[in-house]
């Protein structure tokens, strides 16, 4: 069916810290909640909050969380 409602959002200020330690901040993919894990390109990626960081960081979720299962 046809979507009630739509909105598109523009971010016109999207910017990234460019600092030597801002992975520091950022959190894993892994928490230290049982079953729960993170994805987005505001974790610890080792690229800037980009898409491509935001694809990485499901990527990469997604591997860890097969290997816990499978373990």
């Amino acid at each position: 069916p046809a979507p009630d409602k739509i909105t598109i959002v523009r971010e016109k200020q999207a910017t990234f810290m460019c600092e030597n330690s801002v992975n520091t901040w950022r959190p894993k993919n892994k928490t230290n909640q049982k079953n729960l894990w993170l994805a987005g390109d505001y974790t610890d990626t080792g690229y800037p909050a980009t898409l491509e960081g935001a694809v990485r960081s499901g990527v990469d979720c997604a591997k860890q969380i097969l290997q816990a299962i499978n373990a």
